[in-house]
């Protein structure tokens, strides 16, 4: 999976909260308003769900000098429900 993935997850109501290094890879949290089908159309419900995408980092060579490469490995739902009001301040990575 590419990181246009997540270039396709992006949109009006979703909001990038931190970028975390977790050892060359980058965590990404978000949250997203939960949609309800009513009829015809979509409503934003009353909660949010909390997203985490994960993704490898890579050194490359090319003729341009060193890049860095991604390439998503998970981006699911790390929280199915939360109130409107709630918001994410921080996100931190603990090595153990």
């Amino acid at each position: 999976m590419g990181l246009d993935v997540l270039y396709d997850k992006r949109g009006c109501g979703y909001r990038t909260i931190q970028l975390v290094n977790y050892g060359w890879k980058l965590l990404i949290i978000w949250s997203e308003w939960i949609m309800i089908l009513d009829g015809y159309s979509l409503i934003r419900s009353q909660e949010k769900e909390i997203w985490c995408a994960v993704i490898r980092l890579e050194e490359r060579m090319s003729y341009f000098g060193p890049q860095i490469w991604g390439e998503v490995e998970s981006c699911n739902v790390v929280v199915p429900s939360v109130p409107k009001s709630y918001q994410l301040s921080s996100c931190q990575c603990v090595s153990v």
